[in-house]
């Protein structure tokens, strides 16, 4: 395998950094500082040969350059300008481990318990070794009563859920999921989950941030759409 010189291994290591792309897209980075940071990486990449430091630092410069050129696709403001918001509170949150007739029981209680006409809200997600359930809150007495007590492996009440209803190009506009999160990471709002289907995503977070988060949201579409109506 060819040994990579000094501006790919630092493009290698950049690319791994993506929590700095907002600050280089914004001229808010010291590529100096940056280059001196990441050096002992470059070099692991380069097979530990010696990065010079004048080098680094172009290729840094470089790389920061062509995040700044970088843009979203067409559609990316566009989505998210168009899209709306719902936030549901009063969520519970149960992860079981997967047991024979788990998911049956489950799905007997969607079936016979949920009113969906007044407001009961059950998911139910599901791994080859685990199932996790959330839930309208009232509903949890039930979903508890479904197996052993051995079988839930976590439980987490006051939650809330922030819908995202969008158009189903969303989950072929690379960077949008990515976007949402780090709106949410900005303001230190946790998520304990996030599901989805074409039309729709759901985050999970604690109700005590759902006031936050629904508001950072909400603002953020505002802004895009604005700023899809001034790009056209």
């Amino acid at each position: 395998m060819a040994q990579l010189n000094v501006s790919d291994a630092a493009s290698v290591v950049l690319d791994e950094m993506g929590y700095l792309r907002i600050a280089m897209r914004n001229d808010l980075v010291n590529y100096s500082a940056l280059a001196r940071f990441i050096k002992p990486m470059v070099e692991e990449k380069m097979g530990w040969k010696e990065a010079g430091d004048d080098a680094l630092i172009m290729a840094v410069r470089r790389y920061c350059i062509s995040q700044k050129e970088r843009r979203p696709p067409e559609n990316f403001l566009k989505v998210l300008g168009n899209s709306k918001l719902v936030l549901r509170t009063g969520m519970a949150v149960l992860h079981f481990r997967r047991a024979s007739d788990l998911y049956k029981r489950l799905v007997e209680i969607e079936r016979n318990k949920v009113n969906w006409h007044h407001g009961d809200k059950m998911y139910i997600l599901q791994r080859s070794e685990e199932i996790m359930v959330i839930a309208s809150h009232k509903l949890l007495p039930t979903l508890k009563s479904v197996g052993h007590s051995t079988d839930i492996m976590a439980e987490y009440g006051d939650t809330a859920l922030i819908t995202i209803e969008w158009s189903s190009e969303s989950v072929r506009t690379p960077g949008i999921v990515a976007f949402i999160t780090s709106q949410l990471e900005a303001i230190n709002v946790n998520l304990l989950g996030i599901f989805n289907t074409i039309s729709k995503m759901s985050l999970l977070v604690d109700e005590a941030d759902a006031s936050k988060a629904y508001d950072k949201l909400s603002k953020t579409v505002e802004q895009c759409k604005q700023a899809a109506e001034y790009a056209k």
